[in-house]
């Protein structure tokens, strides 16, 4: 209820599609290879509805494609449904049904968009222990803007923009962007021992940090390293540009952050956080090969 009814706080529709699909679904969003994988009914109404569906890709963009039609622009909406997967066919046992919850969206969505629905989601559920990783291997989604998501170490499902031949397919005028993530592995990640404590009534410090890096270097490993070594004084930490181009050696980039410093039991003062920022600089040249700008 709390995931539904935040979802909806973000402007999502509640979705309610069919668990049973076509069998050229497949096919639709480029994995026709797990036809084969798939529970076909016994007595299914028809073609169109004869196979138990193993994703909620295809049910999400059946739906954005229906409601392009009926010119609803900006559409965004999330399903929690239920996909079918079996351990060997025929069956000789019931198949596994695994809860999805899937959100997608379009016209002026970007991937930042789906990713920060995903995070604030998290947030709300309490949910710390993830980390989004580059993909490149899923052939529904666009290998340069999607990410594997992980919850607690284990692989929990994908986010991005959808491949430009699969939506050519659905006749969906794109970009498109979908997130599937089991849902079971959302339930595991959230933190139910939730601990408040008092506003800090010590002043806080901002500073902006400047970085030149190799280009293949993740934002995300950027930001490991900087909290590892700022220490429980660190309150915050937002990534506020990117930049490649003139003044930046080839195959470099550069990235600043504005970091927030706040202790518990005294004001910070000049010398404690120059050594904190001081601390950052020399990991981030040891472990990856940055340099101040």
């Amino acid at each position: 209820e709390r995931i539904c009814n935040t979802l909806t706080l973000f402007g999502c529709y509640e979705t309610a599609t069919y668990s049973f699909t076509h069998p050229k679904s497949l096919e639709m969003i480029g994995r026709p290879d797990e036809r084969d994988k798939c529970i076909r009914i016994s007595n299914p109404l028809g073609e169109e509805n004869s196979i138990m569906r193993n994703n909620m890709l295809h049910s999400m963009l059946e739906v954005l494609a229906l409601n392009q039609n009926q010119r609803n622009e900006n559409i965004k909406v999330f399903e929690i449904g239920t996909i079918y997967k079996a351990d060997e066919l025929p069956l000789k046992e019931l198949p596994t049904e695994e809860k999805v919850l899937a959100v997608a969206g379009c016209d002026g969505m970007d991937f930042y968009d789906i990713k920060g629905i995903i995070e604030e989601l998290f947030s709300v559920l309490h949910i710390t222990d993830y980390e989004f990783k580059p993909e490149s291997q899923n052939p529904s989604y666009h290998p340069g803007i999607a990410a594997s998501v992980w919850i607690g170490g284990k692989y929990a499902g994908i986010i991005g923009e959808v491949h430009p031949d699969v939506l050519d397919r659905y006749s969906i005028d794109g970009p498109a962007y979908v997130a599937e993530i089991e849902f079971g592995k959302i339930l595991e990640g959230i933190n139910r021992s939730v601990k408040y404590k008092p506003l800090n009534r010590y002043p806080a410090v901002s500073r902006d940090l400047a970085i030149l890096i190799d280009d293949n270097v993740l934002a995300a490993d950027v930001e490991k390293v900087i909290k590892k070594y700022a220490g429980k004084t660190l309150e915050d930490l937002k990534l506020f540009d990117v930049y490649k181009g003139k003044q930046i050696p080839e195959g470099k980039k550069s990235m600043a952050y504005s970091a927030t410093f706040r202790a518990a039991d005294k004001t910070l003062n000049e010398n404690d956080v120059n050594k904190i920022i001081d601390r950052i600089l020399s990991m981030l040249s040891k472990e990856l090969g940055a340099e101040l700008r």
